[in-house]
């Protein structure tokens, strides 16, 4: 699934013109870097999710388990 979310994302910003790049060492729960070009380069962080399995109902909520170790890395300030 993670190659999934990445190659999804990648594709998407290819298209809007972004850059993309993959953190290494991915020690904060990282997956994706999503950067704008310009004197500023503002950037993005990203953690990626994604899945095959959709509910029935296409008005139904698509909800994630997040396990509270990546939550937690989530909510550091930075």
């Amino acid at each position: 699934m993670e190659v999934l979310s990445q190659v999804y994302v990648r594709t998407l910003a290819a298209k809007a013109g972004y850059l993309t790049s993959v953190p290494e060492p991915n020690w904060d729960s990282l997956d994706l870097r999503l950067q704008a070009g310009g004197d500023y380069r503002p950037a993005l962080d990203l953690q990626l999710k994604a899945t095959t399995t959709f509910p029935e109902n296409p008005e139904s909520i698509l909800s994630f388990q997040l396990s509270i170790k990546n939550y937690r890395e989530l909510q550091i300030e930075t």
